[in-house]
């Protein structure tokens, strides 16, 4: 009898043991998916505007080519246009997936408090950014912004904070031929005083290779 109740005590424990572990599981992944970062409801106050360096500035991201790929690279144009504008290395610490490094470009703060999702997001769960960002600070010095990228831009950027936009709804090179169509386009337009075009033909070849 006792050897029988052994027998039957032992499945529910194990039962017992799997339901407490799936649901701090459970827990664990909310409270991650829930973290809002500390800056998020923090306003920031206007500093004393400095006199202006340029009245234009065009940034191009290209994903998937690491800085040190880059410069040894037989890319001619894209040393050229190095050469004629500003060229650092972009440094980011993890988590580095598409949104979290996307925010630390346009914010200058770190993942962990940037408030990007902790877990790489989906269409449905993308967090626009919520803090200041350099396209809000231009249009708070009543600047025009403009960006050409990706779709998923669209959900990153706050509509209020960009003039136009072009997002391409494709991939690969159509994407990025349409991309650059749309940045030359913008460029073109005196109007514009900051612009923002990202290619991602690289990283999409990357990503399938």
């Amino acid at each position: 009898m006792k050897r029988n109740r052994y027998v039957i005590l032992a499945p529910l424990i194990l039962m017992a043991i799997a339901l407490g572990a799936y649901r701090w599981a459970h827990t664990l992944q909310r409270s991650i998916t829930e973290y809002t970062s500390p800056l998020a409801g923090s306003p920031v106050h206007p500093g004393e505007p400095l006199p202006p360096l340029t009245q234009r500035v065009v940034i191009v991201v290209v994903s998937g080519i690491s800085y040190e790929a880059a410069m040894e690279a037989d890319m001619p144009i894209f040393h050229a246009l190095r050469r004629a504008g500003a060229s650092a290395p972009m440094v980011s610490r993890p988590p580095t997936y598409w949104q979290s490094a996307r925010t630390t470009l346009m914010t200058g703060v770190w993942p962990d408090l940037n408030n990007a999702a902790v877990l790489e997001a989906d269409a449905a769960t993308l967090r626009p950014i919520t803090l200041d960002h350099i396209a809000a600070a231009a249009r708070d010095a009543g600047l025009r912004t403009a960006v050409s990228g990706s779709a998923t831009w669209e959900g990153l950027l706050p509509a209020d904070t960009v003039d136009a936009t072009f997002y391409a709804t494709d991939g690969g090179m159509v994407a990025d031929g349409n991309i650059v169509q749309a940045a030359l386009g913008f460029i073109a337009d005196p109007g514009y005083n900051l612009i923002l075009v990202h290619l991602t033909q690289l990283e999409e070849a990357g990503r399938a290779a």
